[in-house]
């Protein structure tokens, strides 16, 4: 959600639970939600991290909400410190006929995706359902007839079904993943870990790829991992 064109931005996103003042817990509704970046990657010039304290709306991810203000401080900044942007001379060389390059909608809303894809005179085939674009095909930088469609992917972690003022989510499957992993996306996606053991997942309540509210409890049992014996 960083992605500016011309540019390559490095980062890493967070989204972390509060803790609920006088109780032993955290919030299922209060997060700190942020990103921090640097661009250009190969030749670092600014550095951005933006921080925001319980925001507003059905969507809490770093990725989603902070990202793109770092992405647009860049863009301002970039062009106030003269650095330029820059394209393969073969990209360059193709943009400027009947190809174009594919630009990166990894992590874009729909309707963000779709946008982008039309000002660059691509089409677009959707599989899936969901929020947010997992994946794309073909990759970003690939060149491309114009009117070429470009396949979008979505992912089940990023769908939501929006049912009055109420969010539903779909629980993935959590099996293998350490307690870490599990809270972390827990957290991003609004909903409460009880745990049970230690070492890797092998067991959840609800089953994945059942329905839930945000704000949710999920029961995930816990074991030491084995490896597999020759």
């Amino acid at each position: 959600k960083a992605y500016l064109e011309g540019y390559r931005v490095a980062g890493k996103t967070a989204t972390a639970q509060k803790v609920e003042p006088g109780k032993h817990g955290y919030s299922s509704s209060k997060v700190i939600s942020s990103f921090i970046g640097y661009a250009p990657a190969e030749n670092p010039q600014i550095l951005a991290l933006v921080i925001l304290d319980e925001p507003g709306g059905p969507v809490h991810f770093g990725g989603v909400i902070a990202a793109p203000v770092v992405g647009n401080i860049f863009k301002d900044a970039l062009r106030y410190l003269g650095v330029k942007p820059y394209y393969e001379p073969e990209i360059t060389a193709k943009m400027t006929g009947e190809e174009v390059a594919v630009p990166n909608i990894q992590n874009l809303t729909t309707d963000e995706a779709i946008t982008i894809l039309r000002r660059n005179q691509l089409g677009y085939r959707m599989i899936g359902s969901g929020g947010y674009v997992f994946d794309q095909v073909p990759k970003p930088g690939a060149v491309i007839n114009r009117n070429s469609k470009v396949i979008l992917y979505f992912t089940p972690e990023a769908e939501y079904q929006f049912k009055g003022e109420n969010i539903q989510l779909v629980l993935p499957n959590f099996q293998g993943l350490s307690l870490r992993k599990v809270n972390e996306i827990l957290a991003e996606m609004g909903l409460k870990l009880t745990a049970k053991g230690t070492g890797v997942a092998v067991e959840q309540k609800p089953a994945p790829g059942t329905v839930i509210e945000r704000g949710s409890i999920v029961d995930v049992t816990f074991a030491p991992k084995v490896d597999n014996l020759p």
